[in-house]
């Protein structure tokens, strides 16, 4: 892999979304990584990316794609889902502060 470097185009990352992170089976209500394990371990090789926190990991669930698919955004329609985005947003509010202006943000990367 490439790596991923602390900022991209100026703006510093706060940390990775690992999206389709892992399907629970209905039948067991155990998560499976079919599509591997350990993504910390993977970035830990990549000296750029070692430090970037893994901040969030979306499942497959079909609910997902059928609320895109309708447009609707999944944090408003699907309680079992927003709690998810909930937490992605939780890990970064401490990193972000919004200025005086609506328009415009700060991002203190010092946490």
């Amino acid at each position: 892999s490439s790596g991923i470097n602390a900022e991209y185009g100026g703006v510093p990352i706060l940390g990775i979304v690992e999206n389709m992170s892992y399907f629970t089976c209905p039948d067991c209500d155990k998560k499976h990584r079919i599509f591997g394990q350990d993504l910390q371990a993977k970035l830990s090789c990549s000296k750029s990316a070692a430090d970037v926190p893994i901040i969030g990991e979306i499942p497959i669930q079909a609910n997902i794609s059928m609320n895109c698919d309708q447009g609707t955004p999944s944090v408003i329609s699907d309680a079992g889902i927003s709690y998810i985005f909930d937490g992605i947003v939780d890990s970064i509010l401490p990193a972000i502060t919004l200025s005086q202006e609506a328009t415009s943000f700060k991002i203190d990367t010092s946490t």
